[in-house]
């Protein structure tokens, strides 16, 4: 049997964490039989998710909600034009509808078949292991694989399974992303 798991934003650190922490906590997803399909926006992983489900294919899906880009950001300084990057929920609710779940504009959860997190999952687990220790392992590993660009480390998988397994040997650990790798392992049951 083979599982899908539709992440949001390409290959980005949304589909890098979940691969990172099935890494460190001793998973290879591909060799389980798990696909982790960069969708490349939340209309994607709709459109990914609609199909895999109608073809009755085990389906994870993560995405963030955009909560905090929600307002516009108004006009450029320079040229005036606008900066509109409000976010549009409509997105969300059609998603959390496709999966059977009350409709919410700004979602936020870990549940059987999708994650959503109201701002992207960097921030999440920068706070569920602590700024600093996040920042400081980030900072050794990067050095450790000659990787000078931060966005650079941070879509490297290998670098995601280092700094979440540095961060569980001090005793910190990303319960989102440990939660969400169990419930994709258990779909594969």
């Amino acid at each position: 049997m083979y599982v899908q798991l539709c992440t949001y934003q390409g290959i980005q650190k949304a589909t890098i964490s979940s691969i990172g922490a099935a890494l460190a906590s001793g998973h290879d997803l591909e060799s389980s039989g798990i696909s982790v399909i960069p969708c490349g926006g939340k209309s994607n992983v709709f459109t990914a998710a609609a199909v895999f489900i109608s073809f009755r294919i085990p389906t994870y899906c993560v995405w963030h909600s955009d909560e905090n880009t929600a307002q516009a950001v108004g006009p450029c300084e320079k040229c005036k034009r606008p900066l509109d990057k409000a976010s549009n929920p409509s997105e969300n609710r059609r998603l959390l509808r496709l999966l059977g779940l009350p409709e919410e504009d700004w979602p936020s959860h870990i549940k059987e078949k999708s994650a959503c997190f109201k701002m992207d999952r960097e921030t999440v687990v920068k706070a569920e292991i602590g700024e600093d220790l996040f920042e400081r392992i980030l900072g050794e590993e990067m050095t450790r694989f000659d990787i000078r660009k931060r966005d650079h480390a941070l879509k490297n998988p290998k670098v995601v399974s280092a700094v979440t397994a540095s961060a569980s040997r001090s005793g910190k650990t990303s319960p989102s992303l440990d939660l969400i790798v169990k419930h994709v392992l258990a779909m594969k049951d």
